[in-house]
């Protein structure tokens, strides 16, 4: 029997799928007032029954095939947390759509171990992770069209479930007046740039502190379908334990063929207490763009080693672990912009790329019988990142009733057997997928379902512009 635990923390509940004993809702939280309390109702799949109850009401149990029904039956506060044999259990499919309707509606959405859940389904807008975390979770507000993505490595349940608390809080609230500086970049060229993308990781190496990441991504908002531009401003954290210090804290992303680095900062500088980054970009000598801010780095050595003939960008920060600096903790704030070619060769028209993060811990190490020797310790993380452009979506239809899988399987006409999402200037490679149909020779693709020649031959890489539904064009042979 799967089971659902919700936890209510600061005005949200926590909805999480695992293998635990049924309680009951007369034993529910009755109040999620108070940031400090928090409390625990379990929900359960039974005979093809998914309860999800509304807090503080009694309902009626919801079929699972009822998406709708059993979206609704989830509070529009919810953290929605789930495991694979939740996933598993009501298939790709139904899953699949009830995180889908809960992210857009502006769930927080959250997975136990499983990356796949975010990377199988097409819906999510914006994700950046790394390989292995205790938790990942994504959230989209409806509102301003924010997307945040979130990952916790801490080798503690408890730690993790604390920061993933502190982590909903920070989101369903996000606020600019807030967030400082880092949420007032778009605020500076609001009708250039799009909606934010935030990436998250907090990460804690035991014995030395934590290094955590909170890096935006934004698109320029302009017609060119020939190129998209991204810009990054990257937020890195270190925050030592007690008897350590930060030595250096370094960003490195190495790009893609179809991606180019158009500007970055800051440079390297030596004896200055602040960084300051001005970006700017100009596209088809239309429209132009530029986002600057700055941050502190008194006792810290800027090195840049980046590198526009390979690509490069690397920024590094050498901090004097003797200082305040050091011992303290310290955020670095480098950013950049990328040119994206939406040709043939990028069919997604999307930033995808890694972002290596490195972080060097330093410990006084006592010696017999007086003296002290500085013991330096590294770690680095990888943070893999989708960040979609304007979206467009696609879909195809076999378009024919005796159309069979290579197996001998009918499929239903005209049914959609394939769909995606594509940023705007993207490509969509189409084929025949397999399907073939008695008597005719699948010609091609074509936006007109009666349409008797094909507008898109098979194998042609179709530019997305516009959301599309294309159909297969069969012809007698």
């Amino acid at each position: 029997m799967a089971v659902c635990m919700i936890l209510l923390i600061a005005g949200s509940c926590f909805i999480t799928m695992a293998e635990a004993p049924r309680v009951h809702g007369s034993e529910s939280i009755s109040s999620v007032s108070n940031h400090s309390e928090f409390g625990m109702e379990m929900i359960s799949s039974d005979d093809q029954k998914y309860t999800i109850p509304i807090l503080n009401s009694k309902q009626d149990p919801y079929p699972v095939s009822d998406i709708k029904g059993i979206v609704e039956g989830i509070p529009e506060n919810a953290a929605v947390i789930v495991d694979d044999l939740w996933y598993d259990s009501y298939g790709t499919q139904v899953a699949g759509e009830v995180l889908s309707e809960l992210y857009w509606r502006g769930n927080v959405v959250a997975s136990m171990t499983d990356i796949g859940t975010f990377l199988d389904n097409s819906s999510f807008e914006f994700a950046a992770y790394v390989e292995s975390a205790d938790l990942y979770a994504a959230y989209h507000d409806p509102v301003t069209g924010r997307n945040s993505f979130c990952n916790i490595v801490s080798g503690s349940e408890d730690l993790s479930m604390e920061k993933f608390r502190e982590w909903v809080r920070e989101s369903i609230s996000h606020d600019a007046e807030e967030q400082g500086v880092m949420s007032n970049d778009c605020s500076q060229t609001c009708a250039q740039w799009g909606e934010e993308n935030s990436s998250y990781l907090y990460r804690h190496y035991d014995g030395y502190g934590w290094m955590n990441v909170n890096t935006d991504y934004f698109a320029l908002n302009e017609d060119n379908h020939q190129y998209n531009y991204f810009y990054t401003h990257y937020c890195i954290q270190s925050v030592p334990d007690d008897g350590c210090s930060t030595a250096d804290l370094n960003v490195y992303t190495k790009l893609g063929e179809e991606c180019r680095i158009l500007d970055y900062a800051p440079t390297t500088s030596s004896g200055t207490s602040t960084a300051g980054v001005d970006l700017g970009v100009s596209s088809d000598g239309v429209i132009s763009a530029n986002i600057s801010w700055s941050y502190s780095v008194s006792d810290v050595e800027v090195i840049d080693r980046s590198n526009f003939g390979t690509n490069e960008f690397r920024i590094n920060h050498d901090l004097n672990e003797d200082s305040n600096v050091g011992s303290n903790t310290f955020m670095a704030e480098p950013g950049k912009i990328v040119r994206i070619d939406c040709s043939a060769g990028n069919l997604s028209g999307s930033y995808i790329g890694t972002d290596h993060y490195e972080i060097n811990f330093c410990k006084k190490v006592h010696k017999w019988p007086f003296s002290t020797k500085k013991e330096y310790t590294g770690f680095s993380e990888d943070l893999k990142v989708y960040c979609y452009s304007d979206r467009h979506d696609v879909s195809i239809y076999l378009n024919g009733a005796e159309a069979y899988a290579p197996g001998g399987i009918p499929d239903v006409p005209a049914d959609e057997f394939f769909s995606k999402r594509v940023s705007d200037g993207g490509y969509v490679e189409v084929e025949d997928y397999g399907y073939l149909k008695n008597g005719y020779i699948m010609a091609g693709f074509s936006t007109n379902m009666s349409a008797v020649t094909p507008e898109f031959i098979r194998g042609s890489a179709v530019k997305i512009e516009s959301d599309m539904d294309l159909y297969m064009i069969w012809v007698r042979e």
